[in-house]
């Protein structure tokens, strides 16, 4: 028999209603939390990783379901160290949720929380990722499901990029990252932690030319080329300003090399009557200019090594810099060369002179706080007597 047709649950009316009271009820008992969607930069296709950046942060109220604190594992102590193995479930309403995502030129691509988005807790300053994203509970109240239960465990940094804006987040990547450590000296005013450091690799090559004129006589006689540009092909001609009392404007072919460079300026006609040398304009290239390539990081620490002294040695410092990565988005590391501090304009004259490798022995190995690799090295010292001449065996 089919169901009656005078009682229906699916009010438009009584469903907003309901919605709006559990919206209400999230603002009342939850907690302001940042949503942070992940981006996939690169995929690595032999290994099935992934390299993620993370680079927008959003507030929205969320409801934490766990009762008697965090749920999962807790804090394990095995052979490879302390784990904390927490989970969370959070609970969003489907509408607010949806307000995020349309929010103008937001990085949040989908209609619901996707599994690998992040979510921080500012009361626990705690980073969780979702694993899975449950949409039917509770199960159809009044024929509709306002909400999304969000089930997370506790982050495990993994060499992502963080540049979101909230320092309590970004920091994840400054303490838990990877750290190349390098030598620098020359410079006057030393660095803080975050400060942002940048490494020229190539600079910016303009793809269109340039140059200004000579005049004698009220004639042009010679030119110089500015920025010699790329990809012209022959024949170009150029413009001169006019004279500005009158005269004859002056003329003018481009000498392209192999490349399609501009190497001289040939003058057809000199012309006459110039009092001040005329501008030249140049056409623009076909090419593209090819924009500067650089390697940015983040100071974690910096640590005088040796002081400045008037007139005699240079100031030396070790600078530890985490989350390096280059113009295209590909994790790089330093040279040796000079470097720009970009939150200290006056901060110049430091010029890196080594970059540690893992096999220094100065041991000033780039190292993560819970890699405990010193503590396994000198253990293993314990264990095995390399020494002997065969420490698996009898001398």
């Amino acid at each position: 028999m089919p169901t009656n047709v005078f009682f229906s649950p699916k009010v438009r009316t009584e469903q907003h209603l309901y919605e709006d009271i559990v919206i209400e009820a999230l603002r009342l008992y939850g907690q302001d939390v940042y949503y942070i969607p992940r981006d996939t930069v690169t995929a690595d296709e032999i290994l099935n990783e992934e390299y993620s950046k993370y680079a927008k942060a959003y507030t929205v109220e969320m409801y934490i379901a766990n009762t008697d604190g965090f749920e999962g594992e807790g804090n394990l102590l095995s052979k490879f160290g302390l784990e904390i193995r927490d989970t969370a479930t959070f609970v969003v309403s489907k509408r607010r949720f949806s307000q995020l995502v349309e929010i103008d030129a937001n990085a949040i691509r989908e209609e619901r929380p996707r599994e690998g988005d992040l979510i921080y807790l500012p009361l626990s300053k705690g980073l969780f990722e979702i694993r899975f994203v449950e949409h039917e509970k509770p199960f159809y109240q009044l024929s509709q499901l306002p909400t999304y239960e969000l089930q997370c465990e506790l982050f495990e940094y993994s060499a992502e990029k963080f540049t979101t804006g909230v320092k309590d987040v970004d920091r994840f990547e400054q303490i838990y990252g990877p750290q190349v450590v390098v030598q620098i000296q020359g410079g006057t005013i030393g660095y803080a932690a975050g400060d942002i450091v940048k490494q020229i690799i190539s600079p910016k090559i303009e793809s269109s030319a340039s140059a200004t004129a000579t005049i004698s006589g009220g004639s042009v006689v010679d030119t110089t080329i500015t920025v010699a540009g790329f990809g012209y092909v022959q024949p170009v001609s150029i413009t001169f300003s006019a004279p500005a009392n009158g005269g004859i404007r002056a003329e003018g072919l481009l000498v392209l090399n192999n490349q399609g460079s501009v190497v001289d300026i040939n003058i057809t006609v000199p012309g006459t009557g110039y009092t001040v040398a005329p501008t030249i304009s140049i056409p623009s290239s076909p090419e593209p200019d090819i924009e500067e390539e650089n390697v940015t990081g983040e100071v974690a620490n910096f640590i005088e090594t040796q002081a400045r002294v008037v007139g005699g040695v240079n100031r030396i410092a070790n600078l530890y810099i985490a989350s390096s990565m280059s113009t295209d988005g590909t994790i790089r590391t330093f040279t040796p060369g000079s470097i720009i501090n970009l939150n200290n304009t006056a901060n110049t004259g430091w010029t890196i002179t080594r970059v540690y490798n893992i096999d220094d022995p100065d041991l000033y190995i780039p190292q993560e706080p819970l890699a405990q690799n010193e503590i396994f090295e000198q253990a293993g010292q314990d264990i095995i007597d390399f020494s002997t001449s065969n420490p698996f065996g009898e001398p």
